[in-house]
């Protein structure tokens, strides 16, 4: 397989359309980070684009952003999710993904949010992993910024479409958002 070549442009696009958009993103590039604030559709959006595949995988992640454990409505949204794409299997720990991951084709992994190192670790062998196409989902780019260079693009949605970034442009952000953030503690 061929390695995706890096984005070097920043594109805006105007569309509600954001499952065909993350399509045609996921034929061009292996591993992407998927951002955008809560309720904006992220997971029900990569689902949707990925309904079509074979082999996809979801980690679940019982934490949120705050790093505290997640509502018990999360269970129910996870079977709105299956209801997408049927055929998913829905992992709860690295340890177990990597037991299957013979037939893992797609990878969504839902934040990084609460994971320990070896967490951490075992994403990185999956996004190092030329066979795999690896999907992360967190809420602002700004957590991702120690990782940023391990991704191919970096998809910030919104509620009118999406903001494509590439690597370069998306580490800039997470700076000025992570001096944002220390200022105002």
């Amino acid at each position: 397989m061929e390695k995706p070549k890096k984005n070097n442009t920043t594109a805006i696009i105007h569309s509600r359309e954001n499952p065909d958009i993350i399509g045609s993103i996921l034929k061009k590039h292996k591993n992407i980070a998927i951002c955008g604030i809560q309720g904006v559709g992220k997971l029900t959006i990569i689902v949707e684009a990925v309904k079509n595949s074979e082999g996809v995988f979801f980690l679940e992640n019982t934490f949120d952003y705050d790093g505290k454990i997640k509502e018990r409505g999360y269970s129910k949204y996870i079977k709105y999710l299956l209801s997408l794409k049927n055929d998913m299997t829905i992992v709860s720990s690295f340890h177990e993904l990597e037991q299957k991951q013979t037939s893992v084709k797609a990878l969504i992994v839902d934040g990084i949010y609460g994971r320990n190192s070896d967490e951490i670790e075992a994403l990185f062998r999956m996004l190092d992993n030329k066979n795999l196409i690896v999907m992360l989902i967190v809420r602002c780019i700004k957590d991702l910024a120690a990782m940023l260079r391990r991704f191919d693009i970096v998809v910030e949605l919104t509620q009118d479409g999406a903001l494509l970034l590439s690597i370069e442009n998306a580490e800039h952000i997470a700076k000025v958002l992570n001096k944002r953030q220390q200022s105002d503690s």
